[in-house]
């Protein structure tokens, strides 16, 4: 009887026993949870996977009901008086560059330490006069990976939270109403008590101005700006 042979998926070493072959991920690629992975459903639409039909086939009826497309997704090409409706923000960036001809510039970054990446984070924040802000929580991929995105402070729509309501600002909202495209995503891996922090750094703004009156600045870097915006008076 022919034995079945397991392979390793991150270096193709070969098992008859499962048992053998998560002992082997457990100890060599540090991977601590190893489960079979699903066969994948994808929408031929927007590319989103899904582990199961029923979630694609609910995912179709919610987001790409032509009824309902514009209720159910935030993101609205910026530009000018366009107002094309999005499903990723990977559609967003072949939109502009295709209907637009506006390339988004994409970075790619790896920090020994999540203290480097937040001082790099407001370094480049104060250079471009700008602001990036978490969208959701972290997400926990199933090997411990940890996965988050700052989107530009200026995309979407204001959020109210419970019924607290607020005095609009003298400038207006601080939202554009729409997707620009900048924006950080950070993938966050823990070895041996460290976390390192890989981070794809889309640059390109659209759809707004970089105005220091829309940043939330503290009293130190308040009255610096104060200072040279004074000299110019």
């Amino acid at each position: 009887m022919e034995k079945t042979v397991i392979k390793c998926t991150d270096c193709e070493a070969t098992f008859t026993l499962k048992k053998n072959m998560y002992a082997h991920c457990r100890n060599i690629h540090k991977i601590e949870h190893l489960s079979k992975k699903p066969k994948m459903s994808q929408c031929h639409i927007c590319d989103v996977k899904f582990v199961n039909k029923k979630c694609l086939f609910q995912h179709m009826k919610t987001f790409h009901n032509n009824s309902t497309n514009e209720k159910h997704t935030r993101i609205i090409c910026p530009y000018d008086l366009c107002e094309e409706y999005l499903f990723t923000s990977l559609k967003l960036r072949e939109h502009l560059c295709v209907k637009h001809n506006i390339t988004v510039e994409l970075e790619e970054i790896t920090f020994d330490n999540l203290k480097e990446f937040e001082t790099w984070k407001q370094k480049i924040e104060k250079e471009t006069v700008s602001m990036y802000v978490l969208d959701t929580g972290a997400k926990k991929l199933f090997n411990g990976i940890l996965k988050q995105y700052y989107f530009c402070h200026r995309s979407l729509n204001y959020r109210k939270s419970g019924n607290n309501l607020r005095l609009m600002k003298s400038m207006g909202s601080n939202k554009i109403g729409k997707t620009c495209p900048s924006k950080l995503e950070t993938t966050i891996v823990e070895t041996n008590g460290v976390a390192s922090v890989k981070v794809k750094y889309w640059k390109t703004h659209c759809g707004h101005a970089q105005e220091i009156g829309r940043l939330k600045i503290d009293k130190e870097n308040r009255a610096m700006i104060a200072g040279s915006l004074f000299i110019y008076i």
